[in-house]
């Protein structure tokens, strides 16, 4: 599917969502639930799949033609279909430009950042205006001019946004055997980096990314380097745990603390249930549950 029945197709299914527009511009951000995209239209779907990047693009475009501002698309429950699931390790060189989902806990988060997307130059000589798109990661500035004029051409805008990078480690549950838990860079941009899903990004959260599985060219002192590294563009952050504020205690739960509370082997059957999958060490585990106990 070109990129023209692309745009037409994606726009003909957000009309038919009815989203409020002040909602939609406010939040910059539009989210559509996988499940509903593969009952509506096939056809994107396989091309989601085919060439993800492309696809995604082509909706942000029709978003932009829709609401006369820059949208993002941002796709919801894809990791509900195991298929469309990748454990870090299994990652390799034919899934990239793949739209996956990974899960893994939160090792490390950075600081949220500018990132310079393009820059405009004007030439001095003749006044003319050059964009420059960055794409390397390098800042790049225009080499000569349409009039001749070569170099020392004059910045006068910037296109920034919001960037993060956080390290998603494997989790304990997809390691196999006694193998080192691996884990993998994942680029946050623009509504990702809102401050309200930090609470998300802590260090030690469970969390699943759906993004383009990408390859991060390497520089050396001599020029570009042979090797990739693999990374994720992230398109949408999902938590994997119910957060403390959003736990509903039902009245059978309550029931049930209340019987344990009660249970002289409360301790032993603590111990038993913390690690299970590490065989003894009970005065360890003891000694570590009752870290997370304290009060009078």
């Amino acid at each position: 599917m070109n990129e023209i029945e692309l745009i037409k197709r994606w726009q003909e299914y957000f009309e038919g969502l009815n989203t409020p527009h002040t909602q939609v511009i406010a939040k910059k951000l539009l989210e559509v639930n996988y499940k509903d995209l593969c009952q509506y239209d096939t056809e994107l779907v396989e091309s989601l799949f085919e060439d993800a990047e492309k696809t995604i693009e082509c909706a942000d475009h029709s978003l932009k033609q829709i609401y006369e501002t820059e949208i993002n698309l941002r796709i919801k429950q894809f990791g509900d279909y195991p298929s469309n699931i990748v454990n870090i390790a299994d990652i390799r060189s034919n899934l990239i430009g793949k739209l996956k989902t990974i899960k893994g806990i939160v090792k490390q988060a950075s600081v949220v950042a500018p990132l310079v997307l393009s820059s405009k130059f004007e030439c001095p000589q003749c006044g003319s205006i050059m964009n420059i798109e960055h794409q390397t990661g390098i800042v790049r500035t225009p080499e000569r001019c349409s009039c001749g004029r070569k170099g020392k051409f004059i910045r006068i805008d910037e296109k920034k946004i919001d960037s993060q990078r956080i390290v998603l480690q494997e989790d304990v549950e997809a390691i196999h055997g006694n193998n080192m838990p691996k884990e993998i860079g994942v680029f946050l941009y623009e509504d990702l980096c809102n401050p309200n899903l930090d609470i998300f990004l802590s260090q030690g959260n469970r969390i699943a990314i759906t993004g383009i599985i990408k390859d991060l060219t390497k520089f050396t002192n001599r020029g570009e380097s042979v090797e990739r590294s693999f990374i994720v563009k992230a398109n949408n952050i999902e938590p994997l745990e119910e957060q403390y504020k959003e736990m509903r205690i039902t009245d059978e739960e309550i029931r049930e603390i209340n019987e344990l509370s009660t249970n002289p082997k409360l301790k032993d059957l603590l111990v038993d249930s913390y690690c299970p999958d590490i065989y003894g060490n009970e005065i360890v585990k003891q000694g570590i549950l009752l870290q997370l106990f304290g009060g009078r």
